[in-house]
């Protein structure tokens, strides 16, 4: 009786919690509330405690490029994981991030019309610096697409981007240099 009261209180604990996060997706001017529900949304640990100034309006993390392709602007953002974790252990939270890849790459998209393009597929292949080849399709979350990455390798890592916008199909390749580990 007593574990099934306790598990009827978190159960309850949870949904209403859950409540307040989409509720504040609709503040528009809630930046920092937003980012935590689009991670916590996306599998990722609230981020409560990191460093939003690196946010740039509404795109998360920092800027690490800027491309344009066959008049597509794409715009290029990383979130470290490694220092959210930090944040929230700082914090005495347990985080569940050490399982988790290194970076979160964000990718936004935007047509020749101004307009952001919200329905394309996005996929990344990343070849380090040694050579392993990693994959990962990204998923569209807060006006953009983002997947987790490891940028762990010593060495720049080469990024190659593939966007499929309806009839249109964009590439983009740049090499990353990974920062060292502090």
């Amino acid at each position: 009786m007593k574990t099934k009261l306790i598990t009827t209180v978190v159960l309850a604990a949870t949904l209403g919690l859950g409540g307040a996060a989409r509720a504040a997706t609709d503040c528009g001017s809630c930046e920092h509330e937003k980012a935590a529900v689009q991670v916590a949304q996306s599998g990722h640990e609230s981020m409560a405690g990191h460093d939003m100034k690196k946010m740039e309006g509404n795109r998360h993390g920092t800027r690490i490029r800027e491309a344009k392709v066959e008049g597509f602007t794409i715009e290029y953002y990383l979130i470290d994981m490694r220092e959210m974790a930090k944040s929230q252990e700082h914090m005495g939270h347990e985080t569940g991030m050490a399982k988790m890849k290194s970076h979160h790459l964000m990718t936004y998209v935007t047509g020749a019309d101004a307009k952001p393009v919200t329905d394309a597929k996005v996929g990344y292949l990343i070849v380090g610096a040694g050579g392993a080849e990693q994959k990962a399709m990204a998923m569209a979350m807060d006006g953009g697409y983002g997947a987790d990455v490891d940028l762990t390798a010593a060495g720049p890592d080469k990024v190659t981007v593939k966007i499929v916008a309806g009839a249109k199909t964009l590439l983009d390749e740049f090499t990353y240099p990974v920062p060292k580990q502090k």
